[in-house]
């Protein structure tokens, strides 16, 4: 499942069942999330592993 405003400035994407849900953003947006308190966030590569949560 994805998510993503007009302008596809950035994109939430989520397994179906998945406890997980990734945002594809500029450096900007990303700085915003990890920063915002009571967030459970981390930054990952394009070339990590996601674990099955299924």
């Amino acid at each position: 499942m994805y998510w993503w405003p007009e302008g596809h400035d950035w994109v939430l994407g989520q397994a179906l069942y998945g406890r997980s849900l990734y945002l594809a953003c500029t450096s900007a947006v990303a700085d915003a999330v990890l920063s915002t308190q009571g967030l459970e966030a981390m930054e990952v590569a394009s070339s990590d592993e996601a674990e099955h949560e299924e």
